[in-house]
């Protein structure tokens, strides 16, 4: 996961999150890809803070990949299933990165592998907190599993678009207050699904975070903080679909696949 600095084109400063997909590449929101092109820097967080000393930072190519169709003159609302872009390192990044810490870009894990199952996702981002702030480090939330396929096309109010998008809310699930949810700056980030991983003598290991989808928008029509508009559910992209991944083939990104 990195943290996506950059400049909107009227200068105003944003932030979003990504996952690194590959060596050479960060998948993000296409939303977080409409601004100023020369201005994109992403930071790893390789302690526990990014504070000076405990990050990776790098410039970004200005040429990136959105998702056919989108246009950064519309709202991300009215573009559902589109919401996904890829940004590049320079080349003379690409070594330095693979010799580095982040060696192990999660793989791609089709949505539709959970069939009638609802599972719970982790999703995660530098997003802003409760209070309004800016966190230091990488968040992470399990999520309740609301509608995995969009199959009625809406969620809330919001439209989603059937077997490109999918929905995570704990408030809709439990019927109760606002809880974990993504928020501004979560945007491009990544959603996971924890896969139990094994030693070489079959003995459990450690969970392996595997991509789900990427954070999108939140849920229109049900109850949100009215300040920072989340708490109440987002609407996410699904990632391994065939539609995504032979535009990802196309682009050359060579990315792992479970």
């Amino acid at each position: 996961m990195v943290r996506i600095d950059f400049k909107r084109n009227d200068g105003g400063h944003e932030i979003c999150s990504g996952v690194m997909i590959s060596a050479s590449a960060i998948m993000t929101a296409a939303h977080c890809s409409c601004g100023a092109a020369q201005s994109y820097v992403v930071q790893f967080q390789k302690g526990a803070r990014l504070n000076v000393g405990s990050v990776e930072r790098y410039a970004m190519q200005p040429e990136l990949s959105r998702f056919p169709g989108y246009d950064c003159n519309k709202s991300a609302s009215l573009q559902a299933g589109l919401d996904l872009a890829i940004l590049y390192f320079e080349p003379g990044d690409v070594e330095k990165i693979a010799d580095g810490e982040i060696r192990n870009p999660p793989g791609i894990w089709p949505v539709f592998d959970f069939g009638t199952r609802r599972p719970n996702l982790t999703v995660a981002g530098f997003g802003v907190l409760e209070d309004g702030s800016i966190p230091d480090h990488l968040r992470m939330a399990l999520v309740s599993m609301v509608d995995p396929y969009c199959v009625t096309g809406v969620v809330g109010r919001s439209v989603c678009k059937m077997f490109r998008e999918f929905a995570l809310s704990n408030l809709i699930q439990t019927g109760g207050a606002l809880d974990a949810d993504t928020c501004g700056g979560d945007s491009g980030g990544g959603v996971f699904y924890l896969v139990q991983g094994f030693r070489d003598d079959g003995t459990p290991g450690d969970l392996i975070p595997k991509l789900v989808g990427i954070t999108s928008r939140a849920i229109a029509g049900v109850n949100q903080d009215n300040r920072l508009f989340c708490g109440g559910g987002g609407i996410y992209t699904a990632v391994g679909t065939a539609t995504i991944l032979d535009w990802l083939n196309s682009l050359g990104v060579r990315y792992a696949l479970r």
